[in-house]
């Protein structure tokens, strides 16, 4: 009888038992074929990127300002290096007090600044300078502004009617500042905000909800700063000005930021060549998409990259997000899943406002020296600037729906 070969019945044997053990991990109900389907990319508003006309300051010059300039330099060094640093972007500087009517005070940034150092110096200016209405001042402001302007309103953002509760009109006040924006971004959908706060030296007249003054010395209280142009002139400005670097402050203070624009469609999403994975094992599902993002977009990789930021509907999936350089595309969006089925996936990153907003709210508006680092009716203002931007569109970007489809 012809003797086998040993090494012929070793490999057999080796064949014989990678089949039984597929089979015995093989399972009824294990994923097969995992098709990912993107739909075709939809269009966006596309902002072309153009020179600011002009750029114009607005300083509000009501009587609860004067402590910032009885306090010291703090308050206009921030906005002076601020403006200075922006200019080179425009031929165009419009420097202006603002009340219940618009005051220019020429285009001179130097002499402006050097010469703004007592109260007096915003009395002479004149106005109205015994209440504020901060939507009046928002609408004059906006209604003033030309497509390519960038308009920057520095105030208190407090709303004061005068000898009035200013409590029983916060929500008006909400809901008109909601319209006005609804009305601009009507007409240009291109529209965008940055919101900032920053702190001051504060050396006089607070003046509460119910118009009683209180007598502050030296005390760090918050002004804010609302940039409101093109996405294209915000980024540029970005770009060129970062804030926490080039915003004149004092050692060991923040600034706290908040920016809005209109919702889009992403420019391009495709499936990332070799990111689809299949553990069938644990039925664990890993896919990537490469994405790119406007250019005008001005919202920090930090928010971007927040899985927080995102709703994911359809399908049990974690999000990561990363940043990526490449020519094409901006970011990676990762996805896993241990509930293979088939869905259709939705993608969103969501407008939110930031926790700091609510922090720095001061809810009572009664006792400053309980709340000297809150501003009275911050929510309410913001809130309206935010429902107009969230009235169409809950989300900043939204990626073409993405189909899965599982073959057992």
């Amino acid at each position: 009888m012809e003797k086998k070969n040993p090494k012929h019945f070793i490999t057999g044997s080796w064949i014989l038992l990678m089949t039984i053990i597929c089979l015995l991990t093989s399972c009824k109900g294990c994923p097969g074929d995992i098709i990912i389907k993107i739909d075709s990319t939809k269009s966006i508003i596309v902002d072309t990127v153009a020179k600011i006309n002009s750029v114009k300051l607005y300083i509000e010059n009501s009587a609860s300002m004067d402590g910032y300039i009885q306090g010291g330099a703090d308050f206009k060094n921030a906005i002076h290096s601020y403006v200075s640093e922006i200019k080179s972007l425009t031929d165009s500087i419009s420097l202006n007090f603002v009340n219940e009517k618009i005051i220019n005070m020429g285009n001179d940034i130097m002499g402006f600044f050097k010469n703004l150092n007592s109260p007096n110096d915003f009395r002479k200016a004149g106005g109205k300078r015994s209440s504020t209405d901060i939507a009046v001042i928002i609408n004059k402001v906006l209604d003033s502004a030309k497509v390519n302007d960038v308009s920057i309103i520095v105030s208190d953002f407090i709303f004061s009617p005068g000898k009035k509760d200013a409590s029983r009109y916060l929500g008006e006040q909400k809901i008109i500042i909601k319209d006005i924006f609804s009305e601009h971004l009507a007409k240009n959908p291109n529209l965008a905000v940055m919101f900032f706060r920053l702190t001051a030296n504060f050396s006089g007249s607070y003046f509460n909800r119910e118009d009683k003054n209180t007598k502050l010395q030296d005390q760090e209280r918050p002004f804010y700063m609302l940039v409101v142009g093109q996405k294209s002139a915000l980024k540029q400005i970005r770009d060129k000005v970062p804030e926490t670097s080039k915003i004149e402050r004092k050692k060991g203070t923040d600034i706290q930021m908040f920016i809005i624009e209109n919702g889009f469609d992403v420019v391009a999403c495709k499936e990332r060549p070799g990111s689809k994975k299949i553990n069938k094992k644990t039925k664990e599902l890993k896919f990537a998409f490469n994405v790119k993002l406007p250019e005008t977009f001005l919202l920090d990789d930090s928010y971007l990259q927040d899985a927080a930021n995102y709703v994911v509907d359809g399908g049990d999936f974690n999000l990561t997000v990363k940043r990526q350089n490449t020519e094409k595309f901006t970011h990676i969006f990762e996805f896993a899943s241990q509930t293979l089925k088939s869905s259709d996936v939705d993608v969103r990153l969501i407008k939110k406002k930031p926790e700091w907003i609510g922090l720095f709210n001061d809810d009572e508006g009664l006792d400053i020296n309980t709340a000297l680092d809150k501003t009275y009716g911050l929510d309410a203002i913001v809130s309206g600037i935010f429902e107009a931007f969230t009235r169409d569109k809950d989300y900043y970007a939204r990626l073409p729906k993405v189909t899965i489809s599982v073959k057992q």
